[in-house]
């Protein structure tokens, strides 16, 4: 006696995982890709000057906040992961930078979480100034203006 197997079980089953699978991915990926509702939320510090993002305080507070929070991913000089490294960057736009380090980020797999809704803005502003000292066409930094 031959026993028949039901094959629709097995194509039902495995269409059910599939369809929670997909729910799931749009749950995670949601803020990234919608510039992330966190990161809408939180004050913005104005955008500060050129020369405030030279500012050897502000290169310290963001390569310290870079350290613990970035170098997972991108090593502790930017020159990790799976971005180009941030050594090998010229004319890299302030606020672009900003806006990604608050938004987030999707470029195929890679995803960069928003930490806008994490770390306050004036902080990432320093993280910027970070990553700006670490540019090609960096002219080096300047120190604090004197406190009055």
């Amino acid at each position: 006696m031959m026993i028949k197997q039901n094959k629709a079980k097995p194509l039902l089953a495995h269409a059910s995982w599939m369809a929670g699978l997909v729910l799931l991915s749009f749950t995670v990926l949601e803020a990234p890709l919608s510039g992330g509702a966190i990161a809408d939320d939180a004050p913005s510090a104005a955008r500060p000057s050129d020369d405030d993002l030279r500012r050897s305080d502000w290169i310290a507070a963001g390569r310290a906040k870079f350290i613990s929070v970035c170098a997972y991913c991108h090593g502790s000089k930017g020159n990790a992961g799976k971005v180009k490294s941030f050594t090998e960057r010229q004319n890299w736009d302030p606020q672009f930078i900003h806006d990604t380090i608050v938004n987030g980020r999707t470029r195929g797999a890679n995803v960069m979480p928003p930490w806008g809704g994490s770390i306050p803005d004036d902080e990432i502003w320093r993280i910027v100034a970070y990553i700006k000292s670490l540019s090609l066409d960096f002219k080096g930094p300047i120190e604090a203006p004197a406190a009055k």
